[in-house]
């Protein structure tokens, strides 16, 4: 005998985030936790750099550095997804001497069983 599970699955409410950070500063631009029992699949990314910055991208506490855009008409897609299972964190590093307005564009899907 088999067995059917139904799952919910809720898109990510926030996909789109910016922020304008000052020269010198540091800032989260997209933070999301994972809680409630789902598990996060991140499908697609996108994200605005300049040569004289960087990102972190934290996936349960790992962090990433990127220095690299991925424009947001042309988002990078996963497939298999990233998983998360506690948090998803973007955090915007200007080590510039001019102030950046950047946006993050982090989508997917959170999903748990049913009861």
């Amino acid at each position: 005998m088999s067995v059917v599970r139904k799952l919910e699955r809720i898109k990510f409410p926030s996909s789109y985030q910016y922020r304008t950070v000052n020269a010198g500063e540091t800032k989260v631009v997209w933070e999301m936790p994972v809680t409630g029992g789902f598990i996060a699949f991140i499908r697609k990314v996108a994200f605005d750099w300049y040569g004289d910055t960087y990102w972190e991208f934290i996936v349960d506490g790992i962090p990433e550095k990127i220095e690299f855009t991925i424009p947001s008409t042309d988002p990078e897609r996963y497939d298999p997804p990233i998983i998360a299972y506690k948090r998803i964190k973007w955090i915007f590093h200007n080590t510039s001497t001019t102030d950046r307005t950047v946006g993050v564009l982090c989508d997917g899907e959170l999903v748990r069983e049913k009861a």
